[in-house]
This record gives structure tokens, C-alpha cells and sequence, in this order.
């Protein structure tokens, strides 16, 4: 059975992530991409565009010294959403991040338009950020 195109796309955004390619990225995500974190860190919030998605993007490995690294477990799709199961794993100033993340993507005409994540523990993220 062939791929789902959707669950192709965020693979290659995911593969794109991890290389650090912000020009793959541009051609996967829309302009006017809206990408959700919860919490009370500093890293949380509503990230609206590339400026701020690749701005959040440098944060994450700036502030981690580029240990922030996230593997893809799982793949769900639909024709309107994928969900990504993804491990996520970082240290920062003595501190350890080892979570799972649930990633909601949605797509339209062939670009992530809007993404929320959602942590197993997002006490340990939160704590992690401080």
C-alpha cells in the first residue's frame, strides 16, 4: 500500500527539522503557518510565520546546545490532519528532557498550515524551559 501524501509531507518536514533545513521547510510549510506550545515555558506560545516557527526552531537547539533532538515513532493520517508520535530528548544546563510529543499537523493544498503539540509531561517540559 502507497503512503498517504499527507503522512510523505511530514515526514520530509520532520527530516528537514532535524538536519537544521529551513529552505525544505519553507517549500512544506505554508507562510502563514500558526504552530501551538502549551505551557508556562519559555519556549511556549502561538509561533506565527517562518520568522517566528524558525526563531522558535533556533531557540530550541540554541538554549540546548544543539542536543534538542526528536524521533519519529508513529504516523496517523487522514485526508484533513496527521498525528505524529515523536520522542523528544535534550539537555540543558544539567537538566535532562525526555518526553514524548504528540504532534497535530493540518494540511491544506499540500502545506502544514497549522500545528499543536501536545507532551506525555508537560510538567517535565515546563520544568525543563525554566
Amino acid at each position: 500500500m502507497a503512503e498517504h501524501p499527507h503522512a510523505a509531507l511530514l515526514r520530509s518536514a520532520h527530516e528537514a527539522f532535524s538536519r537544521g533545513d529551513t529552505e525544505a521547510l519553507k517549500r512544506i510549510i505554508d507562510p502563514e503557518i500558526v504552530w501551538e506550545i502549551p505551557g508556562r515555558s519559555l519556549v511556549s506560545g502561538r509561533h506565527r510565520g517562518y520568522e517566528e516557527l524558525f526563531a522558535y526552531f533556533g531557540k530550541l537547539q540554541s538554549l540546548t546546545g544543539d542536543t534538542f533532538k526528536v524521533s519519529l515513532n508513529d504516523t496517523l493520517v487522514s485526508d484533513r490532519h496527521v498525528v505524529l508520535l515523536e520522542a523528544i530528548k535534550a539537555t540543558r544546563e544539567g537538566k535532562t528532557l525526555d518526553v514524548e510529543l504528540v504532534l497535530i499537523a493540518q494540511i491544506r493544498d499540500g502545506r502544514i498550515t497549522h500545528v499543536r503539540d501536545r507532551f506525555s509531561d508537560q510538567y517535565a517540559w515546563d520544568e525543563f524551559w525554566a
